[in-house]
């Protein structure tokens, strides 16, 4: 009866995780269709090449937060027979997808710096279009102060990656206003050279999120093992923590590990404190959803693995 409560106390937790995470990505969809909008139709009318690129950017931003929405749906399904670990890494799959789209955007961005030295299209700047992309950087900096810290708040990685693809928004929003500004005083040659600055920031950009959702799926270690040796020696009966393994995604992390008991313990005794040191590592770290725990006695200890 026990786990049959414990599992369903976890589920609830899932469910109101992957809700908090979907209110945000719909709030950010909503924000960035409307900074893509109104950065191609003003980038358009101008003839803005960089400003174009950049509302692109942010509809993908738009795309990358559908792409979260639907990954949420898959990643909240509990787990089954197949997926004993659940169904969390979709969150990390949907961010390597934003990665992808981002080197997408790059290319595009670039295709069209190639039009640009070929004398397609003249840009011109007027105080109306400094408007609209000063008031666009200011929205792109909220929602990435936003998401970001949404994201760590939650553990979500599609949250953090989102906000990086966000704040690479940022940044290209204000290269070009700064190319904008030499627009306007007769130098059009640096709006595709700023271009191919931000197609660069934003294929850099990319390549962090790779990096850090790639390692998730290598299961990478999530948890430092002093941590876990901090909270469990304190105990008399504990002797040593060795052997500790972590893996998952931030927010749904599972551990294992071998645990050095006094030798006089009996069967009873050891478990009671398994359960008793698996509830207090789940409460003192709230993100591991499930701790295994392999006892030896402490005259028996040859099986330790030293990490390098």
């Amino acid at each position: 009866m026990e786990e049959t409560q414990g599992s369903i106390h976890e589920n609830n937790t899932d469910d109101e995780y992957y809700t908090k995470v979907n209110r945000v990505l719909i709030l950010v969809l909503v924000l960035n269709l409307f900074v893509a909008f109104a950065k191609i139709m003003t980038g358009c009318f101008y003839n803005i090449l960089s400003m174009v690129s950049d509302g692109y950017d942010s509809f993908f931003d738009g795309i990358s937060n559908i792409t979260g929405i639907i990954a949420i749906r898959f990643a909240k399904k509990p787990h089954d027979k197949e997926h004993r670990y659940g169904h969390s890494k979709f969150e990390t799959l949907a961010s390597i997808f934003i990665a992808l789209m981002l080197f997408y955007v790059s290319f595009e961005i670039l295709h069209s710096v190639i039009d640009r030295f070929q004398g397609i299209g003249i840009p011109t700047v007027t105080p109306l279009s400094f408007i609209i992309l000063t008031s666009t950087l200011v929205i792109n900096i909220l929602v990435a102060v936003y998401e970001n810290r949404k994201g760590k708040e939650l553990k979500s990685d599609i949250l953090i990656s989102d906000s990086k693809h966000t704040k690479s928004d940022v940044y290209a929003t204000t290269i070009i206003l700064i190319g904008m500004i030499f627009i306007k005083i007769g130098l059009p040659i640096l709006d595709p050279l700023l271009s191919i600055v931000m197609a660069v920031i934003i294929i850099k950009t990319g390549l962090g999120i790779v990096y850090e959702n790639v390692n998730i799926l290598m299961d990478k270690e999530m948890i430092d093992d002093k941590q876990i040796s901090d909270i469990c020696l304190a105990d008399d009966n504990i002797l040593d923590i060795h052997n500790v393994r972590t893996h998952g995604t931030p927010a749904n992390i599972y551990m294992d590990m071998h645990m050095v008991v006094k030798s006089d313990l009996t069967l009873e005794e050891a478990h009671i404190l398994s359960h008793k040191y698996e509830d207090i590592i789940k409460t003192e770290i709230p993100e591991i959803k499930d701790v295994l725990i392999h006892f030896e006695p402490d005259d028996e200890i040859d099986d330790k693995i030293i990490y390098t």
